[in-house]
């Protein structure tokens, strides 16, 4: 006998199991990742994806899926889109069906990241380091701004240490990741809304005394090790945040080629 399935009961179906949220969150940690202001009133915001199960926690990599959004003229976040990991990375996103529930589960997310960055940059207008620009003409300016990160950020050594511990707070190891800093040429906009780069050159990273940098060198010089993430995160927070501006931080090797 041949049975023959309407649409609407394949629809039927598929509301009933396509929960795709609950589906990936049994395999993957969900969570916030930070973003960056791109200037013009743009921000992107980050989402990261990852796996539960993995094997090696030292090199625990992060898929990411993008926000986009604008800000309005009084200061409201206006939601353009959101992207969702991609297949190669996460093959489950093949077979999940019906993405809406997942894309208003990431919106949800990543507005709350694009509300911190938000945040950060009314903080940066307020910043009594804003001062009226004393100089003539937009790219005097924005060599103002090099000059100062270079003056504060360049020719000097940085040395970050944290512990890792398990969930009863018992220290499980210390890292220490040394690095400086080089500032990168190109700037963006201006006062407060200006946005600069900077690249942090790892020469150094330790695990209880002993050279750990040839894990990361193994990991491809990835930017989504935990390790890396604790760095960018005390960056982000502790020391690019006094500046009336933004800048945005990307890693490298002392030995990659760039």
């Amino acid at each position: 006998m041949k049975i023959i399935i309407t649409e609407d009961q394949v629809n039927l179906l598929n509301e009933g199991t396509n929960k795709s949220v609950k589906l990936l969150k049994k395999y993957y940690d969900i969570i916030g990742g930070g973003g960056r202001y791109e200037g013009q009133g743009k921000i992107r915001t980050v989402v990261s994806f990852l796996r539960k199960d993995s094997d090696d926690d030292l090199n625990h990599s992060s898929f990411p899926s993008y926000g986009f959004w604008g800000i309005g003229d009084d200061d409201q976040l206006i939601f353009r889109s959101v992207t969702l990991p991609k297949p190669e990375n996460i093959p489950l996103m093949e077979y999940i069906g019906n993405t809406d529930e997942l894309k208003e589960y990431l919106k949800d997310l990543h507005r709350e990241e694009a509300e911190d960055i938000l945040k950060r940059i009314n903080h940066r207008r307020d910043n009594p380091l804003n001062e009226e620009n004393d100089m003539s003409g937009e790219s005097k300016e924005k060599t103002k701004i090099k000059n100062l990160l270079k003056k504060v950020l360049e020719n000097k050594e940085f040395v970050y240490s944290f512990e890792d511990t398990s969930w009863d707070g018992i220290i499980i190891a210390k890292y220490t990741i040394e690095y400086h800093i080089e500032v990168e040429e190109n700037v963006r906009g201006t006062g407060s809304d200006a946005v600069a780069g900077i690249s942090v050159i790892i020469d150094k990273i330790l695990l209880d005394g002993g050279d750990f940098y040839y894990d990361w060198v193994d990991s491809g010089y990835s930017e989504n090790v935990w390790y890396i993430d604790y760095l960018h995160d005390h960056l982000v927070n502790e020391v690019l945040d006094v500046f009336p501006f933004s800048i945005y931080p990307t890693f490298y090797g002392h030995d990659e080629e760039r």
